[in-house]
């Protein structure tokens, strides 16, 4: 006996990167049998849970993935879809796997973007390709980070400290790329520090 498939389209239009003004967005865009677009914007998990057959794991930012900057790039996105069809079509065609979005007048480019999947238990990353999944089976996307624009050193450190307490950036990346020291608790600029850091 035939199965029918469900047809799943992930397409990613990832986030913005960054001019001479505050930092990027976030914003994402994916099919899934027909398109729905909806400007894109992020939707509901819990609405496209109800008409699609697959549960959502995850869907979250990414720390660390921005174009760093004086205006940082928008962060990736990460996804985890568990099939819930008993047997379904994939069609991947996602970009920025190779070549990271760049960024402008000295800041960083964004990340990579990556897909795995996990058939029957095992994962691996994929490309663009077809493929057939089955309930059970695991999506993971995570979307490209945004370039920034600017030299991260040039970057407000409150905006920076925001980012850190946000759980958008890191600490140690903080330090390291933005050259902004931020107290144990990770809730305040450490000031001289943060000045030594700038001046070396």
């Amino acid at each position: 006996m035939q199965v029918p498939a469900e047809v799943l389209r992930p397409d990613t239009q990832t986030l913005h990167g960054r001019a001479s003004s505050p930092q990027g967005v976030t914003r994402c865009l994916w099919t899934i049998g027909h398109p729905i677009l909806l400007d894109g914007a992020c939707q509901s998990c819990e609405a496209n849970e109800l008409i699609y057959p697959m549960h959502y794991n995850q869907f979250a930012f990414v720390a660390d993935t921005e174009g760093a900057g004086m205006h940082r790039g928008g962060l990736a996105t990460v996804r985890e879809w568990e099939i819930e069809s008993e047997q379904a079509q994939l069609q991947m065609r996602t970009d920025r796997t190779r070549t990271r979005p760049w960024g402008l007048a000295g800041g960083h480019a964004g990340a990579h973007s990556r897909t795995f999947v996990v058939l029957e238990g095992r994962e691996r990353e994929i490309g663009k390709e077809t493929l057939m999944v089955k309930k059970g089976d695991i999506l993971r996307l995570q979307t490209a980070g945004a370039g920034g624009w600017g030299d991260p050193a040039t970057r407000e450190p409150d905006a920076v400290l925001r980012d850190v307490v946000e759980g958008k950036v890191t600490a140690e990346r903080a330090r390291k790329t933005y050259r902004v020291a931020v107290d144990a608790n990770g809730t305040a600029v450490a000031d001289a520090e943060t000045r030594a850091l700038r001046e070396a």
